[in-house]
């Protein structure tokens, strides 16, 4: 890809913004308001790296093809993460998983980028528990979208 402060094309461009004087590019308050609605959901910080990412999984293939799409750069490719049948022997904790029952997961991951370290409060006590915030649209969608459902009635519908 190619640096937008110096010209440069590189294979692994966050290596070079993080071990050169070119700058991260900005991350715009509206997509930064989309990552807190991610990591709400499905999303997690991989913390143990110098500068660390989030990493979404989902078996919505269709929606981390979105997500790539509205973040470019700044995510990589959607992934196969685990297929039907390795979920259904892992997950067979009393729920039907006949494979007919289960998907495909996929995940989507984001360049390490300064921005990120902001969310690391979140995971302070060893599990991720986000602030109180006054919600916003953006985040709300991603936290419903990436992990959401609506209670009716004593009755969940995700």
């Amino acid at each position: 890809e190619q640096c937008p402060s110096c010209g440069n094309w590189y294979n692994q461009i966050g290596i070079h913004w993080a071990n050169s004087s070119c700058e991260y590019p900005t991350i715009s308050a509206s997509k930064f308001r989309m990552l807190q609605g991610l990591l709400m959901g499905d999303g997690s910080l991989n913390v143990h790296s110098v500068t660390p990412y989030i990493v979404i999984n989902n078996t919505n293939k269709t929606f981390l093809n979105y997500l790539s799409t509205a973040f470019g750069w700044f995510t990589g490719d959607v992934c196969l993460s685990q297929t039907n049948v390795e979920r259904v022997n892992r997950e067979s904790n009393g729920f039907d998983t006949s494979v007919g029952s289960s998907h495909d997961a996929y995940k989507l991951r984001t360049r390490r980028h300064p921005v990120c370290e902001q969310f690391k409060s979140w995971y302070e006590t060893g599990k991720k528990v986000f602030p109180r915030i006054q919600f916003t649209p953006e985040q709300l969608r991603m936290w419903y979208v990436s992990d959401g459902g609506i209670q009716k009635g004593g009755m969940s519908v995700s």
